[in-house]
Parts: structure tokens; C-alpha cells; sequence
């Protein structure tokens, strides 16, 4: 009767698309330059109707938008990492590439510095791909 035509709740968050699997759609979105599409996805994760997302998640949505040059968008998405505490080194170069490739290497210089001073965390996995990341825009710029 009625009572079979709806899914109870518990039913319903166990339907729900893992995490993993949307991270797959986003980059294929964002590769192919999709990144309204990528956009969307992600404010599907965050109501509810898949696993939140994460870290990795925002990544390929902050890369998205600065491959295509869209600072002010890279830079929300930036803002969100860092306020719920999701940066990791990976986020970080993420970040720093964006800078890259949006010409701001103010922005990237201040963000390392950033990571630096912290007292545990980010500081103590800083590794050579930031620091590529991060002095070859230098270099290229100072060469220009």
C-alpha cells in the first residue's frame, strides 16, 4: 500500500553515489571544461543527495576555474578549503597553480608563506612539488 511507495531515510542515504564516484564525474567534467556542470555537481554534494564532498572534491573545482582563469571563483573555493580546515598539501598546490596560471604570483608566494608559519601541520608535508609549483612561474616570469 502506501506505506511501500516511499523509502524510508535509512534506505535512501544508503542510495545515495559515494564521494569516489562523484570525484570521477567532477574531473571528467572539469577535463573536458565543464566546470558550470562541475559546479553544479558539487551543490548536489553539498545538499545531500550524494556523500559530502572533499578535499579532492574542491581541488578539481578550484583547478577547474583556474585553468579557465576565473580567479574570483578559484579563490571562493580556496576560502572554503581553508575554512573547514581541508588544506593539505595537495590543496595547497592546487592553490598554488591556480595563482600560476591566473598570473597572481603575489597570491601564491603569500599562501606558501602562509603554509610555512603554521606551527604542525601543512608546514611539516611541504614537499618538491610545492616548490615546483611554486618557482617555476618565478622563474618563468623573471625570464619574460
Amino acid at each position: 500500500g502506501a506505506t511501500q511507495s516511499y523509502l524510508d531515510a535509512s534506505e535512501v542515504a544508503a542510495q545515495r553515489p559515494p564521494v569516489r564516484v562523484c570525484n570521477a564525474v567532477l574531473s571528467a567534467l572539469v577535463s573536458f571544461g565543464e566546470v558550470e556542470a562541475a559546479n553544479k555537481l558539487l551543490s548536489l554534494m553539498d545538499s545531500g543527495a550524494t556523500e559530502p564532498p572533499n578535499g579532492y572534491s574542491l581541488c578539481l573545482l578550484m583547478g577547474g576555474y583556474g585553468r579557465q582563469r576565473r580567479l574570483r571563483e578559484a579563490a571562493a573555493v580556496w576560502r572554503r578549503l581553508r575554512e573547514s580546515g581541508l588544506v593539505d598539501v595537495v590543496a595547497l598546490n592546487a592553490w598554488l597553480q591556480v595563482c600560476a596560471q591566473c598570473g597572481q604570483l603575489a597570491m601564491a608566494l603569500q599562501a606558501f608563506q602562509q603554509s610555512k608559519e603554521q606551527p604542525l601541520g601543512l608546514n611539516r608535508t611541504l614537499d618538491m612539488v610545492t616548490f615546483a609549483t611554486l618557482i617555476r612561474p618565478l622563474v618563468d616570469a623573471r625570464s619574460d
